[in-house]
């Protein structure tokens, strides 16, 4: 299987869009990884979430764990081919495979989880990638719920997806027969995951209901997969915010989100959250802070914005702090970290704050954060072939010199497969892409196994190396010889902060393509003026400095 597409456009970190400086969008197509019919055996990995137990506000109503599939009803609008299953992960995994997704690690997965595996099924019926929704299934209680006591409601449970083109549901019914849908999952782009916990406030169909009705619909044709565990009815809390997501992206839009970055290229960064109110009711004077911390814990910068208006139950929206972050000229790691307030008494705490971090480094430029949370190849696509490479686009906005390209390789890889590094530059006048620079083929040794490679650049006239700012570079892993033993390490610690049109590249014989997950390949520059100091006193000499988001001096505590 097969899929390609042209190149939709969509908008880095598509839930969370600051004024920022864009950059030209250059044409590749996208291209979902076939299956694997063909008998390779692919990589099985831990979850990309950190699950973490979110306890209720209100009295418990209703709970299932899928340990007793009777508690089910299956059934679909396309056959007998294409339905929800229940089915073991682990220990003995008896569940269909899936493609592009791992499995749910839920506290109770072991005993049960429902899925519904959309690439299989796909496959098994014979869909084709032609827009027509094929795919029409549904889990659904066998058994209706006395709620007539209940003034307000909500169902939690864990949740693991993968988008295509598809969409989720929650289905609330008090007849059994007509049923009243609530969007979940609602992330946009082609390859993005949903959230590991959900929560959906059905208190308008559910409430003071003598007998009501569940089901999880999806509608979608061969997609990739959507997995549901512990499945939680309570009475909803009143006062429910919930900070689903917080992000700091990097001045330049298009560049998707950048873990590593390099200190001659920085620029301001501007804070900014997704926030929902899952309660029961409106809530009033929503404020979001962001603060940022060195890595000696010493505060960088500490703002505060208050929404304008009522937050009403239901609603989902984004904030944006009013100024931004310019990390100063000093190498470490950074944290950001988001916390959403209200007027109201928060009934749920656990949910209203949310940390990520970044690193400003001497020399290194990186997507990923260096955490592996699976692999990825140019073999899951197409049968493997020399000259096949993957790797991620990095926004030079500076004249700056090649050093050399580091790789992650994963564990599935075979040593003896030879491997070289490429840089190419995207030129946005003729609309193609221009070899810059390679490496010399590297055999791939015991050793380099779960381990880092880097592989230097190469110049034959040492001018190759020297590249012109305020363009795009691609720095790639291609495959001299066994494409199919060729693993690189991916990762997606933080998958809804990615933007893979923008980030990732896929080169399959002479068709450019992006893929939807974050191989870990950096790009590394060289230099000559590495000056080692102390990041925890840098404060005394560079002072904070903060901006507005048009870039104007807010506050600088060096002018005393």
């Amino acid at each position: 299987m097969k899929k390609i597409i042209l190149l939709y456009v969509f908008v880095a970190c598509s839930i969370l869009l600051p004024a920022q400086k864009t950059l030209p969008v250059y044409n590749k197509m996208q291209l979902k990884p076939e299956c694997s019919e063909n008998g390779r055996t692919n990589p099985v990995y831990i979850s990309e979430h950190s699950n973490k137990s979110l306890k209720t506000a209100g009295d418990t109503i209703w709970t299932n764990d899928f340990s007793n599939p009777d508690d089910w009803v299956f059934g679909s609008n396309t056959g007998d081919c294409q339905q929800w299953i229940i089915c073991t992960p682990t220990p003995v995994n008896n569940c269909t495979q899936l493609y592009g997704i791992t499995y749910i690690t839920s506290p109770t997965a072991s005993n049960g989880i429902a899925l519904f595996n959309s690439d299989y099924t796909g496959t098994l019926c014979g869909n084709q990638d032609d827009g027509i929704f094929r795919q029409d299934a549904w889990i659904t209680t066998s058994n209706p719920i006395d709620m007539s006591n209940n003034n307000a409601v909500q169902i939690e449970f864990y949740n693991k997806y993968r988008r295509w083109e598809d969409t989720c549901f929650v289905e609330v019914s008090i007849d059994g027969a007509n049923y009243t849908p609530f969007l979940v999952n609602d992330v946009g782009i082609h390859g993005s995951s949903g959230t590991p916990y959900v929560k959906v406030n059905v208190t308008s169909v559910a409430a003071n209901q003598p007998q009501v009705w569940f089901r999880f619909r999806f509608k979608g044709d061969w997609d990739y997969a959507w997995m549901l565990d512990d499945i939680v009815i309570t009475e909803a809390p009143d006062n429910d915010l919930a900070l689903d997501i917080g992000n700091i992206p990097y001045y330049y839009q298009n560049t998707g989100f950048v873990s590593i970055l390099p200190k001659y290229y920085l620029g301001w960064y501007r804070p900014g959250a997704q926030i929902s109110n899952n309660g029961n009711s409106d809530q009033h004077n929503v404020s979001l802070n962001c603060t940022v911390h060195n890595s000696c814990g010493m505060e960088m910068y500490n703002r505060t914005i208050d929404s304008i208006g009522i937050w009403e139950a239901g609603t989902t929206d984004t904030m944006w702090l009013d100024s931004t972050f310019f990390p100063p000229y000093t190498t470490g790691i950074y944290t950001a970290t988001f916390t959403v307030s209200q007027q109201e008494n928060e009934q749920v705490p656990g949910d209203n704050v949310y940390e990520i971090s970044f690193i400003v480094s001497d020399s290194v430029y990186a997507h990923d954060h260096g955490i592996q949370t699976g692999a990825i190849s140019p073999s899951m696509y197409i049968d493997g072939a020399d000259g096949d490479a993957m790797g991620l686009s990095y926004f030079v906005p500076i004249d700056d010199t090649l050093s050399s390209i580091s790789v992650f390789i994963d564990s599935h890889t075979t040593p003896g497969t030879i491997i070289m590094a490429e840089v190419w530059k995207y030129d946005t006048v003729i609309e193609q892409r221009i070899y810059i620079i390679d490496s010399e083929e590297y055999i791939i040794q015991p050793e380099d196994i779960n381990n880092w490679v880097t592989l230097k650049l190469t110049s034959e006239d040492s001018l190759q190396e020297y590249i012109t700012g305020g363009e795009w570079y691609d720095a790639m892993i291609s495959c001299v010889w066994g494409a199919d033993t060729l693993w690189l390490g991916n990762d997606m610690s933080h998958p809804n902060h990615h933007s893979y049109q923008f980030e990732t590249v896929l080169r399959l014989g002479t068709s450019w393509y992006y893929a939807v997950k974050t191989p870990m390949v950096r790009l590394n520059f060289k230099r000559d003026d590495i000056i080692s100091g102390d990041p925890c006193n840098f404060n005394l000499i560079m002072g904070k400095v903060y901006y507005d988001i048009n870039g104007n001096c807010l506050y600088d505590s060096t002018d005393g």
